[in-house]
């Protein structure tokens, strides 16, 4: 008896083959020191998992690997630019079946001016608001880890 669960956050085949060929090569070779590497598939699923419903990298369910391992291939994913790579491949692959060139040809910018304080006493007689805490700690500096799953449901 398979204790495989499925999560509607599963990558699919084309999702998977797509995102796959964006990883860093393994450094861990057969008979090499070191544990074997896990499944990345996982990891990228339990990656999805956690982005999706917002839990703590401590619930994120066991079949994904151990919540630590799963942290650290996001943190070094996010550290090496891997969450860019995805970003721009899904953006072009997005922008082609729109029948649309994978690079833009213009851009567009829109400015708006907004009222600043006019006593600076005002602004500084307030204590600066603490940062929060965050289940993703880490996925707001990480170049679109967020906005990935958005882009990888839209059927790249």
């Amino acid at each position: 008896m398979s204790t495989t669960h499925y999560y509607p956050t599963d990558l699919t085949e084309a999702q998977w083959t797509l995102l796959v060929a964006l990883l860093p090569e393994r450094k861990w070779r057969p008979g090499g020191p070191g544990r074997p590497p896990c499944d990345l598939r996982q990891v990228l699923n339990g990656i999805l998992y956690l982005l999706k419903t917002g839990c703590q990298w401590r619930m994120v369910p066991r079949e994904f690997g151990k919540w630590n391992t799963v942290y650290a291939y996001f943190k070094r994913w996010r550290e090496i630019g891997v969450w860019a790579k995805w970003m721009e491949a899904l953006r072009q692959c997005a922008r082609r079946r729109q029948g649309r060139q994978a690079e833009p040809s213009a851009g567009s910018v829109d400015s708006q001016s907004i009222k600043t304080a006019t006593q600076a006493t005002e602004v500084a007689s307030r204590p600066p608001p603490k940062p929060r805490r965050s289940a993703l700690t880490g996925a707001s500096k990480s170049k679109g880890a967020n906005a990935i799953c958005w882009w990888i449901r839209s059927g790249c």
